[in-house]
């Protein structure tokens, strides 16, 4: 009896194994190996990435979690379940360098200043990171902007967790409910 409960639960264990084959795009400023799970054919028009921030662990969670309902061979995503593997593993925003890596993109608004985030809906803006020493500063950002420059996907769609579910600064009426009557 024991046996078979414990074969079945073994089955089932199983059965939640991601079925799709990873490969390393890059390493993390600890050396922490980057991985990019993709289509069988290669090939990968919207990239998923979950966790650039370490303090939202969610996001991977929930994208394993999906990748594990998938069967093999269905994948046409790129998926990339933790693109900050160190700041994961501290339980931090920022990298290993305390760099907000969501920051360290070459962009047109890049600026060094430091960028303010707050960890609870009700406390202040008061926890300072770098956006980097320059854009693409970041073993990290380096490694996802090579994977993309690789993939041309036409969408990356970038997961964050919900902080008090909506965070909208200016307390616009769709963040309390309230529609327009015009």
């Amino acid at each position: 009896m024991i046996h078979e409960t414990g074969q079945r639960l073994v089955e089932r264990h199983d059965r939640g194994v991601i079925r799709h084959d990873s490969s390393v795009y890059g390493a993390s400023a600890d050396g922490i190996p980057l991985t990019v799970y993709l289509p069988e054919d290669g090939n990968a028009e919207i990239v998923i990435l979950a966790a650039i921030h370490g303090d939202e662990t969610e996001t991977t969670v929930a994208v394993s979690e999906a990748l594990r309902c998938l069967p093999a061979g269905d994948l046409r995503a790129a998926v990339i379940l933790c693109g900050n593997p160190d700041g994961m593993l501290r339980g931090t925003r920022g990298n290993a360098r305390g760099v907000d890596l969501n920051r360290n993109f070459p962009t047109s608004n890049w600026k060094p200043d430091p960028v303010f985030y707050k960890s609870r809906a009700n406390d202040a803006r008061d926890i300072a990171l770098s956006p980097g020493a320059k854009p693409a500063s970041e073993p990290e950002t380096i490694a996802l902007l090579s994977l993309l420059e690789r993939l041309h996907p036409r969408a990356v769609v970038s997961l964050h967790s919900a902080l008090a579910c909506v965070d909208d600064s200016g307390a616009s009426r769709w963040a309390h409910g309230r529609r327009s009557t015009t």
